[in-house]
């Protein structure tokens, strides 16, 4: 007859009733105790003007619980009779959560850290390059705390961690040679943020192509073009290319070739090249000095240089179209007509 004196696998039914007792008492001790920080620990610290208390509440809750249960885990050990094995494997098994538990608390921790402390002061910052780097280290130590924590678990069930860590080395070595593209974008990336050859929103020109920078990472910069398409751009391109930045220019010049009949006389011409300089200095967007000269002899017309600079640089387009209307309206009223293409034929008898 089975009673709690009945032993099975070296235990006696009531050892394992205690233990499961234990391990229960241990769950709703927990529980309660997050009920408690939840619904009164987190209010009052909520109430304080130091934030401080705030980050250790928040920090500690998930993790404080567990610990609670790991605690109870190892506590009710003591009540079962395990075999040399099944010893060493219990006592491994609560190693791993306390592991678990110190690596979540260790995550938890940076986590608060950065988001309440690290990214509100990168946001006051002129500088991009600490927007990025915060992100980046704060994945890079998750990893590090991660790898850590999986070597040391490895190791509590008696796997070989030397043999482990040489084998991450000669694996990291292998993706270092298979990621020489990975690395070198990264580094343009760093290169970007450190000499600002740019920054978002800049107008740039590179490899024949203009856009407008609107994300810049470790390892790609993201151009809308003017067409309005995203090209995706390793950062390797602007390291190893020339990059025109069109928003850190003072003026935008424009030359015209301005092509006249070739009955022209040489009044209208010095009336022509009057003109042209008027219409630039009585123009807000651009410089009031403007070039302007006798270009030579065409096939259909003799040619007038134009060369003029804008200074409202966010206005091109518009300023070219006053200066070209301009021009046109006052040639007009001043009789000076611009070339068609023409051919003289000559016939011979």
């Amino acid at each position: 007859m089975i009673d709690a004196t009945t032993v099975i696998l070296g235990n006696t039914i009531e050892s394992y009733l205690v233990f499961i007792i234990v391990l229960a008492l241990g769950f709703l001790i927990g529980k309660a105790l997050s009920w408690l920080i939840s619904n009164f620990i987190k209010k009052l610290a909520a109430k304080t003007e130091t934030k401080i208390d705030d980050v250790l509440v928040d920090v500690a809750h998930g993790p404080l619980v567990m610990a609670v249960f790991v605690g109870t885990v190892a506590y009710a050990g003591h009540y079962l009779a395990f075999s040399v094995g099944g010893s060493v494997f219990y006592s491994g098994f609560v190693r791993m959560l306390v592991t678990v538990t110190v690596a979540w608390f260790i995550i938890r921790f940076l986590d608060s850290v950065i988001n309440n402390y690290l990214l509100p002061y990168t946001e006051k910052t002129e500088s991009d390059l600490d927007d990025v780097l915060v992100p980046l280290s704060h994945t890079i130590v998750k990893i590090v705390v991660i790898t850590v924590a999986v070597v040391m678990i490895l190791s509590d069930f008696g796997y070989n961690v030397t043999s482990i860590v040489a084998g991450l080395g000669i694996g990291g070595l292998a993706f270092a040679f298979a990621a020489q593209d990975l690395i070198k974008n990264f580094f343009g990336g760093v290169s970007i943020l450190t000499d600002k050859p740019f920054k978002i929103k800049d107008l740039i020109k590179f490899d024949n192509r203009i856009g407008t920078v609107t994300e810049i990472g470790l390892r790609t910069t993201r151009v809308e073009t003017l067409d309005g398409t995203t090209l995706v751009v390793p950062n390797a391109k602007f390291t190893d290319g020339i990059i025109e930045n069109i928003t850190k220019r003072r003026q935008h010049r424009v030359a015209l070739t301005l092509g006249l009949e070739y009955s022209t006389t040489s009044k209208q011409l010095k009336k022509a090249r009057e003109i042209l300089q008027q219409i630039v200095k009585k123009h807000k967007g651009t410089k009031d000095e403007s070039t302007v000269f006798f270009g030579g002899f065409g096939a259909s017309s003799v040619d007038l240089t134009f060369i003029y600079f804008i200074t409202d640089l966010k206005n091109i387009p518009q300023v070219q179209d006053d200066i070209n209307m301009a021009i046109k309206e006052q040639f007009e009223k001043a009789k000076i007509s611009f070339a068609y293409p023409t051919q003289t034929v000559i016939y011979k008898k």
